[in-house]
């Protein structure tokens, strides 16, 4: 060996190859040496070894090639289960997400309680969310990515990927808001009330936490209801967000339906909207109307009954008062006439 290696040598120096050049080949030949090369009779625990080096150096393909390996020649290894999710995580790194989908549903099926489980359900998830199309009206994607964060949760509430979870959750919920809102306003600027209104509805009650987008779908769902002549649920949902958004950049305009709605309905032809003229908020016009004329009654009766010369809430608050002095000077009285000062005592 030894004088093999000084032939070489002596070779490389009579071709008077150049210190680069020996420099590259040396590098390939370490190169080559650290590059896996499962082979089919290796054992199992080698073989994940192999597989689990190749997944960190980023060479996918020999990763692929030992964990598969692994997988169909011990199928019964106790190492079956830990090359299963690197093999998940081979195709979910190398951007393989369709197969990831795959590999990572049948792991949670296998191992509902493993240590791996909750990573593969955000791993899962996130494979789902990756091809998401926002473009396309189907979002089978976009739903699955989100029931499996949901699982997630669900079974792992402390997972350490619960932040993670939770905020995707919420990316998602914001898409598909704007998603279904999108579809729904089509429909409207089409004047196709039938198909706009049951959506806007969906949204309104699916997505609360999208503030925006349930404002916009409250406004449109009200101008629907209004060319419909669908007056009572028109009303209802104007009102409904004057209420929920007081700042909205649509008061003006939900205002003015409203004013429209009494002038062509009778059903509405005695509703009061002078909240204008008393400077009041629009809603706490109506909130405080009762408790005013409640006050208004009391001091009307208060004052009647001074200009009588008679005072009706301070005689009963008076009353009990006057009471328990009375039966406490009788009681004091009976105990002198015994001889008996009980109160004294205490004193």
């Amino acid at each position: 060996m030894i004088l093999f290696n000084l032939k070489a040598i002596q070779m490389i120096f009579n071709l008077k190859i150049t210190g680069i050049t020996i420099f590259l080949i040396v590098s390939i030949m370490s190169l080559n040496g650290c590059f896996s090369k499962p082979k089919e009779g290796a054992p199992p625990g080698r073989l994940l070894t192999i597989g689990q080096e190749d997944l960190v150096s980023e060479r996918y393909e020999n990763a692929k090639n030992a964990f598969e390996l692994l997988l169909k020649k011990y199928p019964n290894s106790k190492h079956r289960r830990e090359a299963l999710f690197n093999l998940a995580e081979v195709y979910y790194r190398d951007e393989e997400f369709l197969e990831a989908q795959v590999q990572f549903s049948e792991f949670v099926q296998l191992y509902p309680l493993s240590r791996l489980t909750d990573k593969a359900y955000f791993l899962l998830a996130m494979s789902y969310f990756n091809v998401t199309n926002y473009h396309d009206q189907d979002q089978e994607n976009t739903q699955n990515a989100l029931k499996n964060f949901r699982e997630l949760l669900k079974r792992f509430p402390k997972s350490k990927y619960k932040e993670k979870t939770t905020q995707k959750i919420k990316e998602i919920q914001e898409f598909l808001s704007e998603h279904e809102f999108s579809i729904a306003y089509f429909y409207f600027k089409k004047g196709i009330n039938v198909s706009c209104i049951p959506r806007f509805n969906k949204i309104i009650l699916n997505y609360p936490d999208s503030l925006k987008v349930k404002e916009n779908s409250l406004f449109y769902l009200g101008n629907a209801y209004f060319k419909e002549q669908s007056y009572k649920k028109a009303w209802k949902t104007f009102m409904q967000l004057l209420e929920d958004y007081p700042r909205t950049k649509y008061r003006k305009k939900a205002i003015n339906f409203l004013e429209s709605i009494k002038t062509m309905s009778s059903d509405f032809k005695n509703k009061k909207l002078n909240w204008r003229e008393k400077g009041l908020g629009f809603f706490k016009f109506f909130k405080n109307e009762t408790t005013t004329k409640k006050k208004i009654k009391k001091n009307k009766l208060i004052k009647q009954n001074k200009e009588k010369g008679f005072d009706f809430f301070k005689f009963f608050k008076n009353e009990t008062t006057t009471k328990k002095k009375i039966k406490k000077n009788k009681l004091i009285k009976q105990n002198k006439e015994k001889g008996f000062d009980f109160f004294e005592i205490f004193k």
